[in-house]
């Protein structure tokens, strides 16, 4: 059988050498490339493009007491130049404001941006580029803030006892037009669910004319905060007395030694007033006994009250008096009935 070549360890050994060989300059002609393609860039101005969102925008020059409203908050802009520039530019670095408006009449008027103190090298595209504003004249007043509550902020059987909230006025700024509607600033307090207890919460503010429509007016703090202190519904309700066991010999004079109302446990509209149950049959002298509340509306505290009963002694002539006058009208009866003549009589 004849051999092959590369049964010869020397032929693999050369082989395997040219091929390592190869690779080794394969590589290195690569790196080598690399190294110049980056000397060249770092010996030459590479033009790059980039864009950069939420870029805020300010009013440009204008004269005092000047008022623009619906300028948008915020814009896009892109950049385009040498790269090394490029990659030191951010947002918080660029200065959009509206082009000069000194000496623009009231109105609506379109208004453009312009990007102030970029260098010449650099061009820019502002997106939206202009916006149609409405200038006239600015007005600032100081205005109170109101608070609302929500019907979901509060638990079924509790109410907000108290609001506190953080500023008690704000400052509005705004076209003089539009001001001139204000009626309200207004904290409206939620809650994703019903409270039970005290809470404490931002909410931002709302500026309302007459009819509750929101108006465009800026106001110097957009949010307030609510520290709401929340409690469970009570009704008191006062106490009425109902005496049992009194005796005709005495005249009887009831008060209230502590409180004359009582608490219930929940609100109930149609509970007017409760029963206190006061038994006076035991008392032969004036005193104070526990009185027991009606117990079936609910009371939290107490059940029993104490009642100061004041006796009197009904005096004998003024029961003797009333049994001769009952005895008179008795006799009196009698009489008209001896003297009146039966039909039967009066017939024969």
């Amino acid at each position: 059988m004849k051999k092959s070549p590369f049964d010869n360890i020397w032929v693999m050994r050369a082989v395997s050498l040219f091929f390592a060989i190869l690779l080794f300059v394969s590589v290195a002609n690569e790196n080598g490339s690399s190294r110049t393609r980056q000397q060249a860039n770092n010996s030459a101005s590479v033009e790059s493009s980039v864009t950069i969102s939420n870029v805020p925008v300010t009013l440009g020059k204008h004269e005092e007491g000047t008022f623009v409203s619906g300028m948008p908050e915020t814009v896009s802009v892109r950049l385009t130049g040498p790269k090394n520039i490029i990659n030191q530019i951010s947002a918080e670095n660029l200065n959009v404001t509206t082009e000069s408006i000194v000496g623009v009449k009231s109105g609506v008027k379109a208004i453009r941006f312009v990007v102030n103190g970029l260098p010449k090298s650099v061009e820019y595209k502002v997106t939206p580029d202009l916006f149609y504003g409405t200038i006239s004249t600015k007005e600032t007043k100081a205005h109170p803030i109101e608070y609302e509550i929500a019907n979901n902020a509060i638990a079924e059987g509790y109410e907000a006892t108290n609001v506190k909230l953080s500023a008690q006025e704000v400052t509005l700024t705004g076209d003089q037009n539009e001001m001139a509607k204000v009626a309200r600033v207004v904290a409206v307090i939620s809650s994703q669910t019903p409270q039970t207890t005290n809470f404490t919460k931002r909410y931002r503010l709302q500026v309302l004319d007459k009819e509750g429509k929101l108006l465009d007016v800026n106001v110097s703090q957009p949010e307030v905060e609510a520290a709401v202190e929340v409690t469970q519904k009570v009704q008191t309700v006062p106490l009425r007395l109902v005496p049992m066991g009194q005796r005709s010999e005495f005249a009887y004079q009831y008060e209230f030694v502590g409180e004359s109302v009582v608490t219930l446990k929940e609100a109930n509209p149609s509970v007017v007033t409760l029963d206190v149950y006061v038994d006076v049959s035991d008392l032969t002298e004036s005193g104070t006994v526990t009185g027991y509340i009606d117990q079936n509306s609910g009371v939290t505290n107490p059940t029993t009250v104490s009642v100061k009963v004041t006796m009197t002694p009904v005096e004998p002539a003024n029961r003797h008096e009333e049994t001769t006058t009952t005895t008179e009208e008795t006799t009196d009866e009698v009489e008209e009935t001896a003297t009146e003549p039966s039909e039967e009589t009066t017939e024969n």
